[in-house]
């Protein structure tokens, strides 16, 4: 295959294959890399950071190792996805891919803070779970201006849930998932004016009460002060849909 100069296409998901991903020095149009759910094993070739005209990057889950590529030299890449892999290092910052709106690294052995030098101003979809990321999440969610899913669960940050002082928590925010990140404090009251938040999961963390005052909350199951559950719907009458926020189990 390395002889296809004209290759603008590469998937091969799902084949079962195991082995080594092979170099692709020659393939100067491929725009798609998809080998996800294989038994891929290895490093990423470094000369993939070099494709200009890739937009798709998709190679997870298989049993890759190494550092994560930098991929300095895509610029048009709207996909990079990695989960559940055995990446190793730090997160590099991808904030030079302006035009990446999904990216997730979860399930993988990541360390060290998420730091973007600019906003990811096109970033829809970020996942960072089942990693060992620390820090806190002011400066990550800062860099987040559209994101409208965000997944940080099963790490070890450090502090409170992000609140609107002295960041502002983007308004197109729809799915906010931290499961198991030793998160403490009360949630803050502005995650109930948040007019587009569809899911709110933050199970085993060390969260306190109070809950903030959802003003349409339709139901509210407590058992006792360490484990809630609780099912929250609401119905807009502006445009009549309906939304489903859940919190499962919030320890104190």
């Amino acid at each position: 295959m390395t002889g296809q100069l004209g290759l603008q296409y590469l998937l091969l998901n799902a084949n079962h294959l195991t082995g080594l991903l092979p170099s692709f020095t020659l393939h100067h149009n491929l725009t798609q890399l998809n080998v996800h759910f294989n038994s891929l094993s290895g490093v990423i070739p470094p000369n993939i950071s070099h494709k200009s005209r890739l937009q798709v990057f998709n190679v997870g889950p298989n049993s890759f190792t190494g550092s994560l590529p930098q991929f300095l030299g895509c610029p048009n890449l709207t996909i990079l996805s990695v989960e559940r892999n055995q990446f190793t290092g730090t997160l590099p910052d991808f904030s030079h891919l302006q035009k990446l709106y999904l990216l997730d690294v979860s399930g993988s052995r990541l360390v060290g803070n998420v730091t973007f030098q600019q906003p990811m101003s096109s970033l829809h979809d970020f996942s960072v779970a089942s990693n060992q990321f620390n820090g806190t999440l002011d400066f990550m969610i800062d860099s987040l201006p559209v994101i409208s899913k965000l997944d940080i669960s099963q790490n070890n940050w450090n502090g409170a849930l992000p609140s609107p002082l002295p960041i502002t928590l983007p308004s197109t925010l729809q799915t906010f998932i931290a499961v198991g990140c030793t998160l403490t404090g009360p949630i803050p009251t502005s995650y109930a004016n948040m007019t587009n938040l569809i899911v709110l999961i933050l199970r085993d963390n060390r969260l306190t009460l109070p809950i903030p005052p959802f003003r349409t909350l339709l139901r509210l199951d407590c058992k006792c002060v360490v484990v809630l559950f609780a099912l929250l719907v609401v119905r807009s009458l502006a445009n009549r849909s309906l939304i489903l926020l859940s919190i499962f189990r919030l320890f104190v």
